[in-house]
């Protein structure tokens, strides 16, 4: 149990932290920075470096899992900050986190399906 919610709640926890941050080139440095860990991330799954995939077993399904939910919460975030610099300044302040609670349950609705 425990396994899963840090699967599920890591990813969580990045794309909030990705979609509350204010707009300029500190979010954008963010998302590069989330973007190279991830990067490096999969490389060390891909080459598995040090034992780190374990492919044999569950781990290496749970690391997958874990990484994949890592990627989608990383570009949806992302994505979110660039909508953000498009979004008009006079609009009111309760559109952004509708936006980011409505992008949340367009990804959440098929995987809860799928899962």
């Amino acid at each position: 149990m425990s396994v899963w919610l840090l699967i599920l709640g890591l990813p969580l926890a990045v794309y909030l932290a990705l979609a509350v941050l204010p707009v300029g080139r500190p979010a954008f440095l963010v998302s590069l920075g989330f973007t190279a860990l991830l990067g490096l991330a999969w490389l060390a799954f891909a080459y598995d470096i040090a034992g780190f995939a374990g492919r044999e077993g569950p781990r290496g399904a749970y690391t997958l899992v874990a990484l994949s939910g890592l990627s989608v919460a990383v570009a949806l975030g992302a994505s979110l900050q660039a909508l953000r610099l498009r979004l008009p300044g006079g609009w009111p302040a309760w559109v952004w986190p509708l936006c980011v609670v409505l992008a949340l349950i367009a990804v959440a609705i098929p995987l809860m399906r799928t899962f």
